[in-house]
């Protein structure tokens, strides 16, 4: 059971002004997911990444000014596996944990 809902934000595509005779080819993506936790909504935490994107000449090539953010999302998606996006929802409900029960470090036996 997830501790969390994700919500993902596109932060800004980089892309290559001219590359293989299209323009505005998109090579990486910044992303955030940020995760709220279920049982108090006002807990969040975030992991920000970068996605490779490779160019794929056998696939239909979408110019720069008609991407979507779906389409975008769906890139990132494709392109981890279910490994990866599970760590990063993993991440966030660490750090969502550790809002909600902060560590306690006590001091050192020999220091008391």
């Amino acid at each position: 059971m997830s501790l969390s809902t994700y919500t993902w934000k596109i932060n800004y595509l980089n892309t290559l002004p001219a590359f293989a005779g299209l323009s505005n080819l998109v090579y990486s993506i910044d992303w955030l997911c940020t995760g709220a936790n279920t049982v108090n909504p006002n807990i969040t935490s975030s992991v920000r990444g970068v996605q490779p994107v490779n160019y794929d000449p056998t696939k239909p090539y979408v110019e720069y000014a008609n991407l979507t953010e779906e389409t975008v999302m769906e890139w990132i998606k494709l392109s981890m596996d279910s490994d990866s996006l599970n760590a990063i929802y993993t991440q966030i409900d660490i750090y969502n944990d550790e809002i909600l029960n902060p560590p306690v470090i006590p001091p050192l036996p020999w220091e008391v």
